[in-house]
């Protein structure tokens, strides 16, 4: 049985060889420092399947890319990210594509990743951040939407089974226009986004990007004045986060970026 050092050698040369990635691994509140791949790695005293997983996903069908796909929130998102040069976030290893959809709901999620894999080969991840629309819609319960979203994750899983699925948190605003109340919308959001995280790492073996910065009590500085798009502050933490979460995701074993969530254990 080899041991953890052997492992970590071997690993980290199968990395250099089929491979040889070198991108940016950013720390929270800064854009980071360039950190190879490779010693990345090594720095985990211990290896699970699941870094194994998405390095041999990422060299065989998937294309080294990452999806992030969503509504309105994902179009400004990339403007931001556009106009700080920052389109493909940093990373050299893996070309950052995003789908966005102003007035996306949910039922076009996974008809537009159908459409997308006809043309291109599925991504190595892909970054949900889609579902606040449907907060409070009066055709449906709090958990009928749950049950539907997931069962739109499990076709999404089946379809791109390489793929590691990323539940990114949907955001507070001032006004759930669907709601009877405001505190009955952020009662929904709170309930889903605790729901998908969860199914989505435990029964995908997905990951799940948290957002606690930017909170409904910063509406004023962090969101615009309708109260759902993000203010360029807003913005920034929400692309910085982005950034350092699929950084982590590449280089550890973690899943839960920003939460004390319990780890997979696929």
């Amino acid at each position: 049985m080899k041991s953890a050092i052997q492992h970590s050698s071997d690993l980290e040369e199968k990395i250099k060889k089929k491979i040889g990635l070198v991108f940016e691994v950013p720390l929270v509140g800064s854009w980071g420092s360039a950190l190879s791949l490779s010693s990345s790695y090594a720095i985990l005293a211990n290896y699970s399947s699941t870094v194994e997983n998405l390095v041999d996903a990422s060299i065989s069908d998937n294309t080294n890319s990452i999806w992030i796909i969503g509504s309105s929130l994902i179009y400004w998102a990339q403007k931001y990210a556009q106009q700080r040069m920052l389109n493909n976030l940093g990373f050299e290893s893996h070309k950052i594509i995003w789908h966005r959809i102003r007035g996306m709901v949910w039922s076009q999620l996974y008809p537009t990743i159908q459409k997308e894999v006809k043309n291109n080969n599925p991504p190595t991840i892909l970054v949900i951040h889609c579902g606040g629309s449907g907060i409070g819609n009066p055709h449906n319960t709090l958990k009928g939407l749950q049950m539907y979203m997931k069962s739109t994750i499990v076709n999404i899983s089946q379809f791109m089974p390489k793929t590691v699925i990323v539940w990114s948190h949907i955001l507070p605003r001032s006004k759930w226009t669907l709601c009877l109340s405001n505190n009955d919308g952020e009662n929904w959001r709170r309930r889903i986004n605790s729901a998908l995280a969860t199914f989505v790492v435990k029964k995908t073996c997905g990951a799940c990007i948290k957002y606690p910065d930017i909170l409904k009590r910063h509406i004023i500085t962090l969101f615009r004045k309708d109260g759902v798009h993000l203010s360029d502050l807003g913005n920034d933490l929400f692309v910085n986060s982005l950034r350092n979460a699929l950084g982590m995701f590449l280089s550890t074993t973690d899943r839960f970026y920003h939460t004390t969530t319990p780890t997979c254990t696929c």
